[in-house]
């Protein structure tokens, strides 16, 4: 699985597509948790308009770091479960 932009985060371990978790909703779209940075173990998620994406889909989606997410003011959003359990 190879993510759009997944060559900007070369300290992170990327999840199998199977361990992906919605974690919340953004801009209408699913929040995914989809890996952690090596260094701290923060979050990186990316926004998808299913909870299970297509291979098609996969080639489409943008690694984001959760806080800097966090850090948009509009659109809200909205976290529905645990991070890390």
């Amino acid at each position: 699985m190879e993510l759009k932009n997944q060559d900007l985060f070369p300290r992170a371990d990327f999840f199998a597509v199977e361990q992906f978790k919605v974690i919340g909703e953004y801009a209408g779209q699913k929040v995914l948790l989809i890996g952690s940075a090596q260094n701290y173990g923060d979050p990186i998620v990316a926004l998808s308009p299913t909870e299970t994406p297509t291979p098609e889909d996969l080639k489409e989606l943008v690694a984001c770091d959760l806080y800097e997410l966090m850090k948009c003011g509009t659109p809200q959003l909205n976290l529905t479960a645990a991070i890390f359990s």
